[in-house]
């Protein structure tokens, strides 16, 4: 087998989508899911009223809280109950969007989120965001400089590099 060519070091900044949408802690739990439907997006950073970052919220986060609030076994979907979750891969995302809060409606944001938020900084190399990923088992990291939150990488960036190498 051959050594595998070397490329120039990337950092997460000249990777990054600094055009991140985020979501609020205060939204209902059903803004959420349209939000995320309206975006074609499976998860976003949680951001308060002062712009501080507070979590992520996901769609693996809104199914593992509505298993919780039907009182279903979180094990129905076949994720545990940790970031380190994959609804994502495991249903369609439209089924995922049209689960109901119909037991908790005043669920929000705060309820479902992650508040262990994984993060790169701008300097950090492609190498050490991939790292981030397999080691937390995440769909996307936060790119942060000095608690601020600058961009976002997601897993499909990385693909995107990987075919345009």
């Amino acid at each position: 087998m051959s050594t595998p060519k070397r490329t120039p070091t990337l950092t997460a900044h000249e990777l990054m989508v600094t055009d991140v949408r985020t979501a609020h802690p205060e939204w209902p739990v059903e803004q959420l899911a349209t939000f995320f439907q309206q975006h074609v997006i499976t998860g976003a950073p949680v951001v308060d009223d002062d712009g501080l970052l507070v979590g992520v919220v996901s769609l693996t986060d809104i199914a593992e809280y509505t298993a919780e609030a039907t009182g279903q076994e979180v094990g129905h979907y076949g994720f545990a109950r940790s970031y380190h979750g994959s609804a994502d891969d495991a249903y369609d995302e439209e089924d995922l969007v049209t689960l109901r809060i119909q037991e908790a409606p005043d669920a929000t944001v705060r309820d479902v989120m992650t508040t262990g938020v994984h993060s790169v900084a701008t300097d950090a190399t492609v190498q050490r965001v991939a790292d981030t990923m397999l080691k937390h088992r995440i769909h996307r990291v936060l790119v942060t400089e000095d608690g601020a939150l600058k961009g976002l990488i997601t897993a499909f960036d990385l693909v995107r590099l990987v075919r345009d190498m």
